[in-house]
Protein backbone atom coordinates (compact mmCIF):
# COMPACT_ATOMS: atom_id res chain seq x y z
CA UNK A 1 0.00 0.00 0.00
CA UNK A 2 1.26 3.13 -1.18
CA UNK A 3 1.26 6.57 0.79
CA UNK A 4 -1.75 7.75 -1.85
CA UNK A 5 -3.67 4.56 -1.25
CA UNK A 6 -3.61 4.95 2.74
CA UNK A 7 -4.97 8.51 2.00
CA UNK A 8 -2.19 10.55 4.10
CA UNK A 9 -1.55 14.03 3.04
CA UNK A 10 2.18 14.77 1.98
CA UNK A 11 2.30 18.65 2.89
CA UNK A 12 0.48 18.16 6.42
CA UNK A 13 3.22 15.81 7.65
CA UNK A 14 7.16 16.44 8.20
CA UNK A 15 9.05 13.76 5.83
CA UNK A 16 9.81 11.65 8.24
CA UNK A 17 6.72 11.29 9.67
CA UNK A 18 5.83 10.44 5.73
CA UNK A 19 8.10 7.72 5.41
CA UNK A 20 7.39 5.81 8.55
CA UNK A 21 3.67 6.17 7.65
CA UNK A 22 4.47 4.23 4.12
CA UNK A 23 7.03 1.86 5.97
CA UNK A 24 4.46 0.69 8.44
CA UNK A 25 2.26 0.41 5.32
CA UNK A 26 4.54 -2.07 4.14
CA UNK A 27 6.35 0.37 1.70
CA UNK A 28 9.89 -0.95 1.19
CA UNK A 29 11.60 2.17 0.00
CA UNK A 30 10.47 4.33 2.63
CA UNK A 31 11.56 1.77 5.38
CA UNK A 32 15.22 2.02 3.39
CA UNK A 33 15.16 5.68 3.54
CA UNK A 34 14.74 6.12 7.68
CA UNK A 35 17.27 4.84 8.44
CA UNK A 36 19.54 7.46 6.36
CA UNK A 37 17.59 10.14 7.16
CA UNK A 38 18.76 9.64 10.81
CA UNK A 39 22.50 8.91 9.85
CA UNK A 40 22.54 12.20 7.68
CA UNK A 41 21.26 14.14 10.42
CA UNK A 42 23.69 12.63 13.28
CA UNK A 43 21.62 10.55 14.91
CA UNK A 44 23.46 7.30 14.51
CA UNK A 45 21.91 5.52 17.30
CA UNK A 46 18.45 5.74 15.84
CA UNK A 47 20.16 5.35 12.78
CA UNK A 48 21.23 1.63 13.89
CA UNK A 49 17.90 0.71 15.20
CA UNK A 50 15.93 1.65 11.76
CA UNK A 51 18.62 -0.61 10.08
CA UNK A 52 17.94 -3.63 12.66
CA UNK A 53 13.96 -3.48 11.87
CA UNK A 54 14.59 -3.16 8.24
CA UNK A 55 16.97 -6.22 8.55
CA UNK A 56 13.95 -8.02 10.01
CA UNK A 57 11.80 -7.18 7.19
CA UNK A 58 12.13 -9.57 4.01
CA UNK A 59 14.07 -6.77 2.11
CA UNK A 60 16.86 -7.14 4.33
CA UNK A 61 20.30 -7.51 2.92
CA UNK A 62 21.74 -4.26 2.29
CA UNK A 63 20.33 -3.36 5.67
CA UNK A 64 22.63 -6.02 6.99
CA UNK A 65 25.77 -4.14 5.23
CA UNK A 66 24.80 -1.39 7.68
CA UNK A 67 24.50 -3.10 10.63
CA UNK A 68 27.87 -4.80 10.18
CA UNK A 69 29.64 -1.00 9.30
CA UNK A 70 28.00 0.00 12.51
CA UNK A 71 29.19 -2.79 15.14
CA UNK A 72 32.50 -3.02 13.25
CA UNK A 73 33.25 0.41 13.82
CA UNK A 74 31.09 1.03 16.97
CA UNK A 75 28.97 3.87 15.34
CA UNK A 76 26.23 4.05 16.84
CA UNK A 77 26.84 1.04 18.70
CA UNK A 78 29.19 -0.38 21.12
CA UNK A 79 31.75 -2.19 19.23
CA UNK A 80 31.38 -5.84 18.48
CA UNK A 81 33.79 -7.44 15.77
CA UNK A 82 31.90 -10.96 16.40
CA UNK A 83 28.38 -9.59 15.64
CA UNK A 84 29.82 -7.58 12.53
CA UNK A 85 31.12 -10.74 11.02
CA UNK A 86 27.46 -12.64 11.65
CA UNK A 87 26.09 -9.20 9.69
CA UNK A 88 28.62 -9.44 6.69
CA UNK A 89 27.87 -13.05 6.43
CA UNK A 90 24.10 -12.68 6.66
CA UNK A 91 24.08 -9.93 3.86
CA UNK A 92 26.20 -12.39 1.94
CA UNK A 93 23.83 -14.76 1.96
CA UNK A 94 20.91 -12.48 0.94
CA UNK A 95 19.18 -13.08 -1.98
CA UNK A 96 17.50 -9.29 -1.79
CA UNK A 97 21.48 -7.30 -1.52
CA UNK A 98 22.81 -5.60 -4.93
CA UNK A 99 25.94 -6.69 -5.92
CA UNK A 100 27.69 -3.68 -5.01
CA UNK A 101 26.69 -3.98 -1.44
CA UNK A 102 27.84 -8.15 -1.66
CA UNK A 103 30.77 -7.21 -2.42
CA UNK A 104 31.44 -4.18 0.26
CA UNK A 105 30.23 -7.07 2.78
CA UNK A 106 32.76 -9.08 1.27
CA UNK A 107 35.25 -6.44 1.59
CA UNK A 108 34.13 -5.73 5.01
CA UNK A 109 33.86 -9.09 6.36
CA UNK A 110 37.92 -9.60 5.11
CA UNK A 111 38.21 -6.42 6.88
CA UNK A 112 37.65 -8.21 10.17
CA UNK A 113 39.03 -11.10 10.08
CA UNK A 114 42.16 -9.79 9.06
CA UNK A 115 41.97 -7.53 12.04
CA UNK A 116 40.70 -10.34 14.41
CA UNK A 117 43.44 -12.12 16.25
CA UNK A 118 42.92 -15.08 14.17
CA UNK A 119 44.34 -18.22 12.35
CA UNK A 120 45.84 -18.81 9.08
CA UNK A 121 42.67 -20.46 7.87
CA UNK A 122 41.15 -16.66 8.62
CA UNK A 123 44.00 -15.11 6.65
CA UNK A 124 43.09 -17.48 3.78
CA UNK A 125 39.36 -17.00 3.79
CA UNK A 126 40.25 -13.12 3.78
CA UNK A 127 41.86 -13.08 0.56
CA UNK A 128 39.13 -15.34 -0.61
CA UNK A 129 36.74 -12.82 0.20
CA UNK A 130 38.89 -9.46 -1.03
CA UNK A 131 39.94 -11.48 -4.52
CA UNK A 132 35.95 -12.46 -4.49
CA UNK A 133 35.05 -8.41 -3.66
CA UNK A 134 37.65 -7.58 -6.73
CA UNK A 135 37.07 -10.06 -9.38
CA UNK A 136 35.77 -7.71 -11.92
CA UNK A 137 38.34 -5.27 -10.99
CA UNK A 138 35.56 -2.31 -10.09
CA UNK A 139 36.66 -2.75 -6.07
CA UNK A 140 40.61 -0.88 -6.17
CA UNK A 141 40.33 -0.91 -1.76
CA UNK A 142 39.86 -4.63 -2.11
CA UNK A 143 42.71 -4.87 -4.78
CA UNK A 144 44.67 -2.86 -2.52
CA UNK A 145 44.52 -4.45 0.57
CA UNK A 146 44.47 -8.24 -1.12
CA UNK A 147 47.84 -6.75 -2.38
CA UNK A 148 49.01 -5.72 1.27
CA UNK A 149 48.37 -8.97 2.45
CA UNK A 150 50.03 -10.82 0.06
CA UNK A 151 53.15 -9.13 0.33
CA UNK A 152 53.28 -9.37 4.24
CA UNK A 153 53.20 -5.72 4.62
CA UNK A 154 51.70 -3.90 7.62
CA UNK A 155 47.46 -3.79 6.52
CA UNK A 156 46.09 -0.20 6.04
CA UNK A 157 42.38 -1.01 4.86
CA UNK A 158 40.19 1.87 3.71
CA UNK A 159 37.92 2.68 5.97
CA UNK A 160 35.52 4.83 4.06
CA UNK A 161 32.01 3.33 3.01
CA UNK A 162 31.91 2.32 -0.64
CA UNK A 163 30.05 4.91 -2.66
CA UNK A 164 29.22 7.41 -0.48
CA UNK A 165 31.29 10.78 0.00
CA UNK A 166 33.29 11.20 2.46
CA UNK A 167 31.28 14.20 4.10
CA UNK A 168 28.60 12.45 4.91
CA UNK A 169 27.83 11.52 8.47
CA UNK A 170 28.39 7.88 10.42
CA UNK A 171 31.79 6.70 8.54
CA UNK A 172 34.85 5.87 10.67
CA UNK A 173 38.00 7.57 10.96
CA UNK A 174 39.97 6.69 7.52
CA UNK A 175 44.03 6.47 7.72
CA UNK A 176 44.24 6.48 3.88
CA UNK A 177 42.23 9.31 3.30
CA UNK A 178 43.04 11.31 6.50
CA UNK A 179 39.21 12.30 6.82
CA UNK A 180 37.50 12.48 10.85
CA UNK A 181 35.01 10.63 12.08
CA UNK A 182 31.40 12.85 12.02
CA UNK A 183 28.78 12.26 14.41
Amino acid sequence: MTIRQKGIARAKLPPLKILKEAARAGDACAHSNIPLIYRDAGNLRRAFFWWKRLAESEFKGDAFVDIGYCLMHGIGVRRNLREARIAFERAMQSKWISQWQQEEAMYLLAVCLLESPSDNRARVKAMALLARANKDSDFPEAGNLLQQVEAGSILTPCRCRRGLRRSIRGQAPCQIHNRPRRS
